[in-house]
């Protein structure tokens, strides 16, 4: 039970089952402040780019971890871009190295191309276009499936980008 402001006690229960209801539209967990909401999350081409450039260092390097941020910082890529990467774990294309800084943050930045992440940028394996996301995890995945190329789109050819294999 939770105690509210106004002394009613009111079942843990309830309140999870109220915010799930409010999951499509966004609302605000009573218990913990935050706004949670279920989000449609597309594979974008701009995604599919770092995912290939991250793939070239790969190549390079397959042992080591990639502090992609700084990598694609000096590829000279766009800030947009660069915030973007970190959500191609959701189709289990990157691994986000597990490890805590000096003031407790998970957020170490360091990332590993998955064998999935290299065979959809050698156009080997399709995956969803879409992944429906809700508190930082996959809940669901769009049947409808893409290849490196059409996550590409028109804005980049895929070519110019992989280069000479």
């Amino acid at each position: 039970m939770v105690q509210t402001n106004l002394d009613i006690p009111i079942k843990l229960s309830d309140l999870r089952h109220d915010v799930l209801s409010k999951k499509h539209t966004g609302t605000t967990c009573p218990c913990c402040g935050r706004y949670v909401k279920l989000y449609k999350r597309k594979l974008t081409s701009s995604m599919v780019k770092a995912l290939i450039l991250i793939y070239k260092y790969f190549k390079l390097n397959p042992e080591s971890w990639l502090h992609v941020e700084n990598y694609l910082k000096d590829q000279k890529i766009s800030a947009a871009v660069r915030g973007d990467f970190p959500k191609l774990r959701y189709w289990g294309l990157l691994e986000k190295q597990i490890d805590k800084r000096d003031d407790g943050s998970g957020r170490v930045g360091y990332y590993k191309i998955t064998q999935k992440g290299i065979d959809f940028v050698k156009g080997k394996v399709e995956v969803p276009r879409f992944a429906y996301i809700y508190n930082q995890n996959v809940e669901q995945f769009d049947k409808e499936q893409t290849d490196v190329k059409k996550a590409l789109g028109d804005k980049f050819d895929y070519e110019e980008l992989i280069g000479k294999e």
